[in-house]
């Protein structure tokens, strides 16, 4: 009988072992990330937007490098904070904008693209700089000392492309009558129909509201670099991959809904050759005025 008694006891102590190592285990074979999340936006919209793809991200990350990954999300207020922790190593990876990633990649040349977002198959979308359709502005060069409607300071198409659209054509930040960033794409529109401004500049989305596309002309269509997902400098080669890989196989609509995109696409830094030219000729069109960029659409 203390024979018995030993053996359970020994085996009660086994298990009890066992129990007590596991997590030791599981959390040293955890790999765990950290992706930066950055906007203007409300957290609760953020994580709206990006917790179905990142989950599907642990998923796939989890079955193909065979150990359980964890992605954590590190929000911040801020543009400057999210813009910041990149550069910095703060966090592993994160979305950047076309001027983000532009501006972080001269601070750090270390920083690598894991891919980039897809619209409709491609590595672009597009702007548009337009005028009310009655107007007598039809090319870019009659917006000279008429009035002009940006969006907002920090934005890729509202800002930085158009303002490098306005410079190519001979015209400059003193050669408009009158201007103002209005902040958001829609207000922008809004603003030319109700002959505020004589032109604007603001995402085509916006020309699927049929009474603006109906009320407006395109005078030049603005190809704009999708969204790099950026890897951090250091970042294991191999985990790069690993994401890469990942995020290229994610095809399900519901996950790619919040970004609103259709998936993935192999990119570099040659993507956002003209992003860099519109943030180092920006000061031409300002008249060497200094200003702070961002990544707004």
């Amino acid at each position: 009988m203390y024979k018995h008694f030993k053996s359970k006891l020994i085996i009660s102590v086994s298990i009890l072992i066992s129990l007590l190592l596991t997590p030791a285990v599981v959390q040293a074979d955890t790999l765990k990330l950290k992706f930066g999340l950055y906007g203007s936006e409300r957290r609760s919209s953020l994580d709206e937007q990006f917790n179905p793809i990142l989950t599907e991200l642990e998923n796939r990350l989890s079955s193909s490098m065979g150990k359980k990954v964890e992605i954590e999300r590190v929000f911040f207020k801020h543009y400057q904070q999210g813009l910041d922790a990149i550069v910095n190593g703060d966090v592993d990876f994160t979305r950047t904008g076309p001027a983000t990633y532009a501006l972080a990649k001269q601070r750090n040349n270390e920083l690598s693209i894991i891919a980039v977002e897809s619209k409709k198959g491609k590595k672009t979308f597009e702007g548009v700089i337009v005028a009310r359709k009655n107007s007598d502005i039809t090319e870019i060069s009659d917006i000279k000392n008429r009035s002009f409607a940006f969006g907002n300071e920090n934005s890729t198409i509202g800002r930085y492309l158009s303002q490098l659209h306005l410079l190519d054509a001979g015209i400059t930040i003193d050669d408009l009558d009158n201007y103002d960033y209005l902040g958001q794409h829609d207000k922008v529109a809004v603003a030319v129909l109700r002959n505020q401004f004589d032109a604007g500049a603001f995402k085509i989305g916006i020309l699927k509201d049929k009474y603006i596309a109906d009320r407006v002309k395109v005078i030049t269509k603005i190809d704009t670099p999708t969204h790099p997902w950026t890897a951090r400098e250091g970042l294991a080669k191999e985990t790069i991959n690993q994401i890469k890989e990942a995020l290229l196989g994610i095809t399900d609509k519901s996950v790619l809904k919040g970004l609103k995109r259709d998936g993935f696409l192999a990119g570099g830094d040659i993507d956002y050759a003209t992003m860099r030219e519109a943030i180092e000729r920006n000061p031409l069109f300002l008249n060497e005025q200094h200003t702070v960029a961002s990544d707004a659409n």
